[in-house]
């Protein structure tokens, strides 16, 4: 969602990268499909109005609207349903809802996607934000008073890290339990995670980790997310205790409540496997 401006702030070394790597198969695939060689996209279901309007202001669009027998464009059809997270939001039980927890949605800071776009990380680096991660969680889990647990991407990598193995040592961690613990929590940690989406439909506080060590693509999308949620920040690498209460009442519910709109859901008690099963239905 969040992916703008991908050549910014970026070394002519990592923008190759990225072109090469990431851009040109991308852009190849599309000839092949729009040459006939590979399929294209019958009906695309997306929950992101915002990327809707893109692709349907695309080149290949324009295009076809103007030259029909060509048909240069990938998707067929496009059809808007609900976000997972939403028709996560509609299974649960409202008794399910607590404030027991401060739940921290770990982005790693060694991954691959990041490693393809931002080239080697600093392992320096790397331990040194660690390092400023564990005192920041340690503040916070005494300034609240609640347990805090830390869900791990199941494709980071941790394990070379020793101020991980800190982190590790003094906090629960857990995988592939992100959502159950969003519902449980008083208060949420996030970094460039989608699972935000969950807190965000449950209106559970949010705060975005800053920091000097993240690679420009996490710093990049972690604008994006401030600049269209305007959901409070915190620096993890110069925290001060006092900032804390100051920084949770920021709250700018305008921006929430149309983001919300634009990207997780415009059909309330529904969800987006019915919403397909319907088109379905009506189109078969």
């Amino acid at each position: 969602i969040f992916e703008k401006k991908l050549y910014e702030g970026r070394t002519v070394k990592q923008s190759f990268r990225i072109l090469f790597k990431m851009r040109l198969i991308n852009y190849f695939h599309r000839l092949m499909c729009a040459l006939y060689f590979y399929p294209k996209i019958n009906v695309h279901f997306d929950c992101d109005q915002s990327r809707i309007d893109l692709i349907n202001r695309s080149i290949s669009k324009k295009i076809d609207k103007i030259i029909p027998f060509f048909k240069l464009s990938y998707y067929e059809k496009i059809i808007r349903i609900n976000s997972k997270d939403y028709s996560d939001f509609l299974k649960l039980k409202q008794k399910k809802i607590e404030k027991k927890y401060i739940t921290l949605c770990d982005s790693p800071m060694a991954h691959d996607d990041f490693l393809l776009r931002d080239g080697p990380y600093n392992i320096s680096e790397v331990e040194k934000y660690y390092k400023n991660l564990f005192f920041f969680l340690k503040k916070i889990e005494k300034i609240f008073n609640k347990k805090l647990i830390i869900c791990l991407h199941p494709k980071g990598k941790y394990k070379h890290f020793k101020n991980f193995k800190l982190i590790k040592d003094n906090f629960k961690t857990v995988y592939f339990k992100t959502d159950y613990y969003i519902t449980k929590s008083y208060l949420v940690l996030n970094v460039i995670s989608s699972t935000m989406n969950l807190a965000t439909i449950l209106n559970k506080p949010v705060i975005i980790l800053k920091s000097k060590y993240y690679g420009n693509t996490v710093k990049g999308k972690i604008e994006n997310i401030l600049n269209e949620l305007d959901y409070p920040s915190i620096n993890i690498d110069n925290f001060k205790k006092e900032n804390i209460h100051r920084v949770l009442k920021k709250n700018n519910s305008k921006k929430i409540k149309l983001y919300k709109k634009n990207r997780l859901f415009f059909e309330k008690n529904i969800s987006d496997i019915q919403q397909i099963i319907n088109f379905f239905k009506k189109n078969s």
